[in-house]
């Protein structure tokens, strides 16, 4: 036989996955804890090529057990018989095939060493040297041996798991997925309890892009739930088993089917990391895994991933529109983990977009002072984001006070290299609340940014003359901005808002269908777009269509709602608008949604209960300027009327 011929092509052999999982007996397989093989070494025994001598059984000596002529026995203790010395069961050839086979493999002459491997392991069917050839043929990247030897190895040792990881292995090699089903079931039943949890972990991973999902689910979904239904295994194995089988279910487009198994999975072991941790990253596809996620809060005794999964679940309830259940679990954070900055950042700025900038500013100090105080491992979470925005809204509330010590050390500690930028853009909307907006413009305009920032600029002078009511003075630096940055998503929906201020209807739906042409799947801009449709008679039909794809992606959302519900009163069905108005009211006291609800509830004769939402929402102080200038236009117009 030439030496050649074991040397094939196998370009798609994936060596170093190979390698990390099992590929050699004594490496390790996928589910174990051992340091996986550099990526590209080759697959062979730590010793020297030699078979490792924790896997030679005492009755089986290899090599050095032989008694070679010349080598005294070992002497008997005094006043002891010596024993006899141990018989061994390799003859003269099987010891010269395998010594032989060791010298070539360390001359790297692999396929003549395989030749010498093969006549030894065809007199003695001794599993290790199955294993041996297994080792050689996958350093060779030669699959379709590979998968011969495994599956020699696995009928000379039929309980091993070692050959049945190896027989997996190759069978992906070579795309034989069809048989892997029948060697996966045997691994994971018969594998030890100690053994399963890392292999349940990996497995996901193991078979992954490579291969279609809905062939993987095939391979797998049986033994899997064979391995869940063993009454015998403890309740985190079985577990372990059922998010396996939820994640492969998941790949293949099942997303029922997958909530269904961690369900299942909850129930065999309640408050779990891991069923928890999957459905945190399911839960805005799959909303009905929220009382999965409710239950594992009720159980966890950790604190730091219930956290997670607090944090999570309130901003899924924010973006649809559940405003009130939001900020009981950011609140309740704040009390079960007061030592958390991550925790007073996020209810400081729910507090913040309730309109509550008291209560907002005592919280982010909070966070702020934990920055300097708390251990490296808790601020792991805290981004570079989180920083700055919590220092606007501490800079804003300084300034109000006159407080400029902590407008620059606040500034300054968020970024350094933008301090400059954020304290001037700051002292700026002080000198417009002031009325001195174009004193603040001037400000502005002398701030230096860093290389890559340049576009923060143009955005930074655009909405500051938003807020400052100057629109005609916004869209002029907007249309620049954006000839120099024409990508940039905020400054085009800015332009859009100091079009729609301006009376410039047309120009504002041009600005929004580019923001939605930059970013086609945000629920907020087709919202934004379908609402400045609503006026423009022949595009109603259109906006009905966006305001629709928005609220399908989040159908409690309450601007959303209240797009719906203005945009069915434009088509003279005030009763049908109420309802969607009524819902979007409940969930978001904002003076816009007021003046929607109350126009309709007037044109319906129910005035008084108009008066009272008006009333409520300029008390509640939670709306913008623009918005509550808006809603005291409506009043007058309708009070006025006859």
């Amino acid at each position: 036989m030439r030496a050649s011929r074991l040397i094939r092509p196998f370009s798609r052999w994936p060596v170093a996955l190979a390698c990390a999982l099992g590929a050699w007996s004594t490496a390790p397989a996928f589910g174990q804890t051992r340091a996986p093989a550099a990526p590209g070494a080759a697959a062979s025994s730590p010793a020297a090529g030699k078979l490792p001598a924790a896997r030679v059984p005492a009755s089986r000596p290899g090599p050095a057990g032989v008694n070679a002529p010349g080598v005294p026995r070992a002497a008997a203790a005094p006043g002891r018989k010596a024993s006899e010395p141990a018989q061994s069961v390799m003859d003269a050839p099987m010891f010269y095939d395998i010594l032989m086979g060791e010298i070539l493999d360390q001359q790297g002459d692999a396929a003549s060493a395989a030749q010498f491997f093969q006549d030894a392991a065809t007199r003695s069917r001794d599993p290790r040297l199955y294993a041996r050839l297994f080792s050689i043929a996958m350093r060779q990247q030669d699959g379709k041996e590979a998968l011969r030897h495994a599956r020699e190895w696995q009928v000379a040792d039929p309980g091993s798991t070692d050959a049945l990881r190896a027989m997996l292995v190759a069978q992906m090699g070579q795309r034989a997925y069809a048989d892997m089903e029948a060697p996966l079931r045997q691994l994971l039943l018969g594998a030890k309890d100690t053994e399963l949890p890392p292999l349940l972990e990996a497995l996901p991973n193991w078979l992954g892009p490579q291969i279609d999902p809905a062939v993987t689910l095939k391979i797998t979904e049986a033994p899997l739930r064979a391995l869940a239904q063993q009454a015998s295994r403890p309740a985190g194995v079985r577990q372990g088993a059922l998010v396996a089988l939820a994640r492969f279910q998941w790949r293949a487009k099942k997303q029922v089917p997958a909530a269904d198994s961690l369900r299942q999975a909850e129930a065999l072991d309640p408050g779990q990391w891991p069923v928890a941790r999957v459905a945190a990253e399911w839960l805005a596809q799959q909303p009905s895994l929220e009382s999965l996620l409710r239950q594992y809060l009720s159980s966890s005794k950790d604190a730091a991933q219930a956290e997670q999964v607090r944090t999570n679940l309130a901003s899924f309830l924010v973006e649809k529109g559940r405003m009130t259940e939001a900020y009981a679990l950011l609140k309740a954070q704040t009390e079960l983990t007061p030592e958390s900055p991550y925790a007073w950042f996020n209810w400081g700025v729910s507090l913040r977009d309730q309109g509550r900038d008291a209560e907002a500013e005592t919280c982010l100090s909070r966070f702020w002072a934990l920055l300097d105080t708390s251990p490296a491992e808790s601020l792991r979470g805290v981004t570079k984001d989180m920083r700055i925005r919590a220092a606007r809204i501490l800079v804003e509330r300084a300034f109000l006070r006159d407080d400029r010590v902590t407008v620059d050390r606040v500034a300054l500690q968020a970024d350094p290299q933008q301090a400059d930028a954020l304290i001037q853009y700051w002292r700026a909307r002080g000198l417009a609340m002031e009325g001195q907006w174009q004193e603040g413009l001037t400000l502005l305009s002398g701030v230096q940014l860093p290389p890559g920032r340049e576009a923060a600029l143009p955005f930074l002078k655009g909405r500051y003359l938003l807020e400052a009511g100057q629109w005609q003075a916004a869209a002029g630096i907007l249309e620049e901005g954006l000839k120099l940055h024409p990508s940039h998503v905020e400054m085009t929906l800015n332009l859009s808002t100091a079009y729609e201020r301006l009376g410039r209807r047309e120009d504002a739906v041009r600005m929004m269908e580019r923001a939605v042409q930059l970013d086609p799947g945000n629920a907020s801009y087709l919202n934004g777009l379908g609402y400045l449709l609503i006026d423009l008679v022949p595009d109603r039909a259109r906006a009905r269509t966006l305001i629709e794809q928005a609220l399908a992606k989040s159908p409690d959302h309450p601007a959303y709602q209240d797009s719906m519900g203005w945009l069915m009163f434009r088509e003279g069905q005030p009763e049908m608008a109420l309802q969607w108005l009524r819902k979007s009211w409940a969930r978001l006291k904002d003076a816009e949604v007021a003046a929607h609800l109350g126009e309709v509830l007037w044109s319906l004769g129910q005035r008084e209960e108009a008066r009272q939402i008006w009333d409520e929402a300029e008390k509640a102080g939670a709306s913008s300027p623009q918005s509550l200038e808006a809603l005291r236009q409506v009043r007058a117009r309708l009070i006025g009327s006859p």
